[in-house]
């Protein structure tokens, strides 16, 4: 506290709304009676204690950077040999600076000045230790525990006296007959010690965090027994900045085991910091916010908070910028155009479900395992792995896959397959809904509304959430169904990529053959003949052991068959050749320049890392592409 004499300023932080209107006063330092500015500076951390700081530039790093940033004269209080020089009171002048410490906390307290109330800690963190030992409070992610643990080992006695405006008055109350000082809940009217009336409460205000400490009970009528306290305390999950674990979690928990007996919260989730694209917190200081009003506006509110919620891994910061809401913007317009196209295509038919054949199972597998996985995750507070999950099946599964797959029954003139098709697209989407709606609100309650479905609820917010559903009963044959629309899946995938390699064009119907020894193999294509056609757009599928590959066919291996696509008839072979040549001939070039730049000493040794290793990237890419291109030519001669 000796340093205090060579002060020159108090700092707090210009985004302190706090202290805002003081801008340009100044403060009477007590004990040398120096008038000094009060300055704004974003070093100080206006959630630590006060936010105010006290600034000594002739004593301390940090300060003497900030004085050379506010121009803030250096006032040093020692001589060489660490006694106290002219620059410091009478009382300690030419004192030891141990002494002098002393003097001008004894001095302090005589003045009025020293703050005095502190709240014992000790006894109450062991029992917020053993709490958290014992399993009663959980933090998510766990290292965080640690650093709780770290805190409440090394904990010390808490100042809780402070001279601010607002706040709630300490209840301690003085006596200026007889000089008692004593705590009461209850405001007194005469001193417990003599009877008199002459007495005073404490001006000062509690810290704010101790009032804060109590909210979780506080707010539910405490210290009355309330039917709210009772249902409400203690709560499941408290979500939180890691800014202040140990200011308000950690006193919470103390405060809630002291007062209530048991922990505020069973669970601690501290989330990550928003920054910026350049890795900087999103500060009014620093003008680098994004306006949530503004995503809305451009993207849509279930854009903004899927885009979050998807790129926040547990606990981690979050570099945001504007151009990364394209992803829960792409992701809602993938939901609506999906639903409308369902909604437009089962208009008029009847929703009812027949027998299930193995595209039926194979979804109804996915969409539960989607469910499990998506429940565990919540379950772990990893909801960006959650959101996750539900894009891929939705968009990959659902979607690309069910949906396509779907068509070959929705538009057949068989009414009892329209109707089955229509019921399962309905039952699928509608669960989807309801797992996405927790993310994506809006858009979800939306399109259920319009989903032909009960509705004894009124609302999609209201249903219960999808749970997993052990696999017993009728879900034990579905492991063979996925297996064969994978391969199913396979074989489409194969003629496909053969048609895009080969440039052939979409509305062009080809003629594939699949050469397979497989049982498997030929079971699915002939069970799944229609299908197959529909999705690869193939006006023949032949499928045998001893099937030759055609001459002038493109070939790909998939696992046990071979699929063999005749180009006569749908391309200019000759052309195509040539085309593969030319490509080749480049992608020669492109490899033997990136050799020749990795092998160039010198730029190994001046370029950034980054720079070799994208470089080294470059050169695989250029060199399976030339294998691809090879192969493609190879197949055509």
């Amino acid at each position: 506290p000796e340093t205090m004499l060579g002060d020159t300023a108090v700092a707090v932080n210009p985004s302190d709304r706090r202290y805002r209107d003081l801008k340009g006063k100044t403060l009477i330092l007590p004990l040398v009676e120096r008038e000094i500015p009060l300055i704004m500076d974003d070093y100080v951390d206006s959630e630590f204690g006060t936010g105010a700081v006290k600034i000594t530039p002739a004593h301390d790093p940090n300060d003497f950077e900030i004085g050379l940033r506010h121009n803030l004269p250096q006032v040093n209080i020692f001589h060489i040999d660490a006694t106290v020089n002219e620059n410091g009171i009478p009382e300690c002048i030419g004192m030891d600076r141990y002494e002098a410490r002393e003097v001008v906390v004894e001095e302090l307290k005589q003045r009025g000045y020293f703050v005095k109330w502190f709240v014992k800690m000790k006894p109450l963190a062991e029992a917020g230790i053993r709490a958290v030992e014992e399993g009663k409070t959980f933090f998510y992610p766990e290292r965080w525990k640690k650093v709780y643990m770290n805190w409440m080992h090394n904990i010390r006695d808490w100042c809780i006296s402070r001279q601010i405006w607002w706040g709630h008055r300490i209840p301690v109350y003085y006596c200026d007959t007889c000089g008692e000082e004593f705590a009461s809940v209850e405001e007194p009217s005469v001193c417990r010690a003599c009877s008199s009336g002459s007495i005073r409460q404490d001006e000062d205000v509690l810290d704010t965090w101790f009032s804060s400490q109590l909210w979780p009970f506080s707010t539910l009528g405490w210290p009355e027994q309330t039917p709210d306290l009772d249902y409400y305390y203690p709560t499941d999950v408290l979500v939180t900045d890691p800014g202040i674990l140990f200011f308000w979690v950690a006193r919470m928990i103390m405060s809630g085991l002291k007062c209530m007996e048991d922990v505020p919260f069973r669970d601690v989730y501290i989330h990550g910091v928003v920054m910026d694209e350049l890795g900087r917190k999103m500060s009014k200081s620093l003008g680098n916010g994004i306006d949530p009003l503004e995503v809305v506006e451009k993207f849509g509110a279930d854009a903004m908070r899927y885009t979050i919620v998807n790129l926040t891994p547990l606990g981690q910061n979050l570099l945001l910028s504007m151009d990364k809401f394209n992803v829960g913007a792409r992701f809602a317009n993938k939901i609506w155009n999906a639903s409308r196209y369902i909604l437009m295509n089962i208009e008029g038919i009847e929703l009812r479900e027949g027998p299930l054949d193995d595209v039926d199972r194979w979804i109804l597998t996915e969409y539960e395992e989607t469910v499990w996985k998506v429940n565990a995750h919540i379950g772990r507070y990893r909801l960006n792995e959650a959101s996750s999950v539900i894009y891929d099946f939705f968009w990959h599964e659902f979607c690309d896959w069910y949906i396509e797959i779907s068509k070959v029954k929705l538009y057949s003139q068989d009414p009892a397959a329209r109707s089955h098709a229509a019921s399962m697209l309905v039952r699928i989407l509608e669960g989807c809904l309801r797992l996405l709606h927790p993310i994506m609100p809006f858009i979800t309650e939306e399109i259920w509304q319009r989903l032909p479905v009960p509705k004894e609820l009124k609302s999609i917010m209201i249903t219960p959430y999808p749970e997993h559903v052990k696999r017993t009963g009728r879900h034990t044959g579905y492991k063979k169904s996925r297996e064969i629309i994978n391969l199913l899946k396979d074989i489409v995938y194969n003629i496909r990529n053969i048609r895009g390699e080969m440039r052939v064009p979409p509305e062009l119907e080809a003629a594939v053959l699949v050469k397979t020894r497989e049982e498997l193999v030929k079971q699915v294509i002939e069970e799944n003949d229609a299908v197959i056609k529909f999705l690869a757009r193939l006006k023949l599928l032949s499928c045998g052991e001893d099937l030759a590959k055609p001459e002038g066919s493109a070939s790909a291996v998939g696992s046990g068959y071979e699929v063999y696509l005749p180009l006569r008839e749908l391309i200019d072979i000759e052309k195509e050749r040539q085309r593969l040549e030319k490509e080749l001939t480049k992608l020669e070039t492109d490899i033997l320049r990136s050799k020749n730049k990795l092998a160039n000493v010198d730029f190994r040794k001046k370029a950034p890392a980054s720079v070799v290793g994208k470089e080294e990237e470059r050169l695989q890419g250029h060199e399976r592409a030339y294998e691809r291109v090879s192969g493609i030519l190879l197949s055509l001669k």
